[in-house]
């Protein structure tokens, strides 16, 4: 699973390659951080796995739209240029998920030293 798909995503969002930069913190997805429109964004591509639904991602995506949309604080979904919150791409692996969505503020978990977690 080393082709991803990454130019071919990319354009789904009329971005370039170029423009991604890889981020820190996906654990099992591939993650991309650009930015426009003075936003911060993350391109999220989820590799072949049967384990993934991609109806529940859709489902995911939607209800975390209709929450952004009624100023919950969550990251909001950027739809692709053909209007899906979900973008499947097929590669001889088998079928990568693409979404889109606004960058969180704050910092990594993993870079908050431990003597400052504490129990609540």
């Amino acid at each position: 699973m080393n082709n991803i798909p990454l130019n071919f995503a990319a354009s789904l969002y009329g971005l370039s390659e170029a423009e991604l930069q890889p981020l820190r913190g996906g654990h099992f997805a591939h993650v991309y951080g650009f930015n426009r429109n003075d936003r911060n964004y993350v391109l999220r591509l989820t590799p072949p796995n049967d384990d993934v639904d991609l109806a529940a991602q859709r489902s995911n995506l939607t209800w975390m739209a209709c929450l952004a949309a009624h100023g919950a604080s969550v990251p909001e979904p950027l739809p692709s240029q053909n209007g899906n919150l979900v973008e499947v791409i097929s590669s001889p692996e088998g079928e990568w998920l693409a979404v889109t969505f606004t960058q969180a503020e704050g910092i990594l978990s993993e870079d908050i030293p431990l003597d400052q977690w504490d129990d609540v």
